[in-house]
């Protein structure tokens, strides 16, 4: 099934939508101001520090980008391109098919370990982090 069809996963998408066009709205976010576009194929999964989630985030600039490693302190990050399109294509989503994310999964569980730590954005409830790990299941799943 395609992964748009899914409807946590649209509904994640909706809501992220909806407040990013309502910080807009309200002036919290200026484009011109909070908004830094890259490509995607600007972007990598950085190496694994164990133990160290303070020294840097799970994605960063490739180094052949200038400040390679270290991503933009802008508010919003929008990604472009990717060689089909998807601004996703180069994130290995295989290993999300297992919703465990034991340490063991390597990059699910280092997801899972900031996305409960609150260090990008406000902390995810259990209930929230499964929501996160049904939608990429099924995005690693699609067949679309």
């Amino acid at each position: 099934m395609p992964h748009y069809k899914e409807a946590w996963c649209s509904g994640v998408d909706f809501l992220y939508s909806i407040d990013y066009e309502g910080m807009v709205d309200r002036g919290d976010v200026l484009p011109e101001r909070d908004v830094t576009t890259l490509s995607a194929a600007d972007l990598r999964i950085l190496p694994d520090t164990p133990g160290d989630w303070a020294a840097g985030a799970i994605v960063g600039l490739a180094a052949a980008v200038p400040g390679g490693g270290a991503l933009p302190s802008s508010r919003v990050l929008r990604l472009t391109g990717g060689d089909k399109g998807d601004p996703l294509d180069w994130v290995p989503l295989s290993a999300f098919t297992d919703k465990s994310w034991r340490k063991v999964s390597g990059l699910p569980f280092r997801v899972g370990e900031a996305l409960r730590s609150g260090r990008a954005s406000p902390a995810l409830t259990s209930p929230q982090l499964n929501i996160m790990k049904d939608c990429l299941q099924s995005l690693a799943t699609s067949k679309d």
